[in-house]
């Protein structure tokens, strides 16, 4: 999870500075980091986020794929409101995430993975 005023689409390496393993080259975005765990609280109120130097809280999908690449169809996130047991819910991420390689160009499109796209 970070937290900072500018978002990550996409990017090589790990956080927080993203060092690409290939070309050396890091993306310096700043802000807090924290790694996932269970019952990892999240304090900011939606009211804050995204003004001023609040910035936004964001999700960050660390995944290693080989030379083949790899997809992620579907994920969900479970939570509770105020750490309160009866306000759980789970948010259903609807998006596919294709993480380019050898076997997954043109999976979604003939643009994925493409050089030119």
């Amino acid at each position: 999870m970070r937290t900072n005023s500018s978002g990550v689409i996409s990017a090589r390496g790990s956080p927080p500075n993203f060092t690409d393993p290939e070309t050396g080259s890091s993306l310096d975005m700043g802000g807090e980091f924290r790694v996932f765990h269970p019952g990892l609280r999240i304090a900011r109120p939606c009211d804050k986020s995204g003004k001023g130097s609040h910035g936004f809280t964001e999700l960050l999908f660390a995944v290693k794929v080989d030379d083949r690449g790899g997809v992620i169809r579907q994920a969900w996130i479970d939570y509770e409101i105020d750490g309160n047991p009866g306000s759980r819910y789970t948010l259903d991420l609807k998006w596919v995430m294709v993480l380019c390689g050898n076997e997954v160009s043109g999976i979604y499109d003939k643009h994925s993975c493409s050089a030119s796209s």
